[in-house]
């Protein structure tokens, strides 16, 4: 999970609202701290950080969409503005997210608690990651005007070749 994670940085964090309504909210900059902790910026995210201010209990989900397989994470979430971050932190998503560092208001870092993997019913009905990958990349590269050649091992763009 830590790879798919390190790999997909996009999640989609739920918290709650003072009404007690569920928000969900995609975080595009997420980054793994260590195995119990990860992190997203917050660049434009007041809503997320109030929720979480009044009650810290978070989950994120994460995906792969090619191979069909995500992991949801659960935890406790405690926001760090840049003047409190420890240097090593801002460094972290510096390196990171260069072109957006500047603009980064502060961190929310999850303290994880729990975690499971999701995978696509496809799995069960004997679909392997390659197939579902080949399958679903070939598709979106359609959608997008792309072309692919190859198979699971050696997908690539057909101007490549």
């Amino acid at each position: 999970m830590i790879d798919l994670i390190a790999t997909y940085t996009i999640g989609c964090v739920a918290t709650v609202r003072a009404d007690g309504t569920p928000a969900v909210s995609p975080k595009a900059t997420f980054l793994v701290i260590d195995e119990h902790t990860i992190a997203f910026a917050n660049i434009r995210s007041p809503g997320t950080v109030e929720n979480l201010r009044r009650r810290a209990d978070v989950e994120a989900n994460f995906i792969d969409v090619f191979a069909r397989k995500g992991c949801r994470v659960r935890g406790r979430a405690r926001y760090l503005s840049r003047e409190d971050a420890e240097p090593a932190l801002q460094s972290r998503f510096e390196e990171k997210w260069p072109d957006l560092f500047d603009i980064i208001r502060g961190f929310v870092l999850i303290d994880l608690t729990g975690a499971e993997v999701l995978t696509s019913p496809s799995y069960d009905v004997g679909a392997s990651p390659g197939q579902l990958t080949e399958h679903w990349l070939r598709l979106y590269a359609g959608n997008l005007g792309f072309s692919v050649t190859g198979n699971a091992r050696g997908v690539h763009d057909a101007a490549e070749s």
